[in-house]
């Protein structure tokens, strides 16, 4: 028995030798490209968070959605196309779009839809909506209420300037996204406190308001308020509206896939100066295309034993150069030497007469 493990060890220590020093002499294989894993990977069903916001009665998020897959020839646009004519018919009747038209235009909050967003928005460049959003912080702060400085501001710098040209739709446009938290509290602060730095309140504010006025013409008002609600900074945003400017139907895929990790992929698109083409890849990809984005290839290569080992044989090589065969190599002499310390001693039990007991 004792022989028998002996040889059995000294084989698998010359099998271990043998395969390790294949490992290393073989040529490492390259490594794997970005658009090659990208493409691998299965494109995101778009279609099937279409539907569920249907589901939920956002039909206005449900179209743009759609209209985006057709757009971006993603699978599932017949499917697309057919739920974006129900979302259709449930937002088209006169009634209920007169009834949300006016109810936005006294209260200035815009909701979900198109209309509602530039009945809103008229409101301010009326004039009216500044007065009324004045009176209301004042009286949020006289009563000791929660106050929004930033709906204050814009309102403010509302009154303050003149509503002649496209370029005075920024307040407005900025206090209609504020309101469906489109502006999130981190942006709503920086946005203050570039302003408060410029000594300029109007000024400061028109500048970052150009740049999401014309993600709001490039993208609508449903595609600005998703991608702007994944955004932090004024540099977020200007490299989002960038991102837009070469595909808004891509960019609003990538910031609903991203969340909040937006910031971050569009930097590093922005940093890229990727075309059209590649946005779209990497934004059909969903949450996936995002990862490995921002992590590189080795966020998708799956761990076992055998990639492991190999991985090791190539960054022995690298490291050692071919020194590294020497373990191998002493993995096969160990290997012979207890096979043939085994075949002496079997030799030699041989030859000393061992043999079983006769039978009585």
């Amino acid at each position: 028995m004792y022989l028998l493990v002996l040889r059995l060890t000294g084989i698998a220590l010359i099998l271990a030798g043998l395969w390790c020093g294949r490992l290393m002499l073989k040529s490492p294989p390259e490594p794997p490209r970005f658009e090659d894993v990208l493409d691998s990977l299965p494109d995101h069903d778009f279609c099937a968070e279409a539907r569920h916001l249907a589901a939920r009665g956002e039909y206005a998020e449900a179209k743009a959605l759609c209209e985006d897959i057709a757009s971006c020839g993603l699978p599932g646009k017949k499917a697309a196309a057919i739920l974006r004519g129900i979302c259709d018919d449930r937002m088209n009747s006169f009634g209920f779009r007169a009834r949300r038209t006016v109810t936005a235009f006294v209260t200035g909050d815009p909701k979900n839809s198109v209309e509602e967003a530039a009945s809103a928005m008229l409101s301010d460049m009326l004039m009216y909506g500044d007065i009324r959003d004045l009176a209301l912080q004042g009286y949020y702060k006289a009563t000791g209420q929660e106050t929004d400085p930033l709906i204050a501001a814009l309102a403010a710098a509302g009154l303050a300037t003149e509503f002649v040209d496209a370029a005075d739709w920024a307040p407005a446009l900025l206090k209609a996204l504020r309101r469906t938290a489109a502006i999130s509290d981190k942006l709503a602060a920086a946005l203050l406190r570039t302003a408060r730095r410029s000594g300029r309140m109007a000024a400061a504010l028109r500048r970052i308001g150009s740049e999401i006025t014309d993600l709001f013409r490039r993208s609508g008002f449903v595609r600005t308020k998703n991608i702007l609600r994944t955004l932090d900074t004024a540099e977020d945003v200007s490299r989002a509206v960038k991102l837009a400017r070469k595909s808004a139907p891509a960019t609003h895929l990538l910031a609903r896939a991203a969340k909040k990790d937006m910031p971050a992929a569009a930097k590093k698109l922005a940093a890229k100066n990727v075309s059209a083409t590649y946005l779209l890849r990497v934004a059909r990809k969903g949450p996936a295309g995002v990862t490995l984005l921002l992590r590189g290839v080795k966020s998708v290569r799956k761990g076992n034993a055998g990639n492991f080992l190999s991985r090791a044989a190539e960054q022995a090589v690298r490291t050692w150069g071919y020194k590294a065969l020497c373990l191998p190599a002493a993995m096969i002499v160990a290997g012979l030497v207890l096979n043939a310390g085994a075949l002496f001693r079997w030799l030699r039990a041989r030859r000393s007469g061992k043999k079983s007991p006769p039978a009585c």
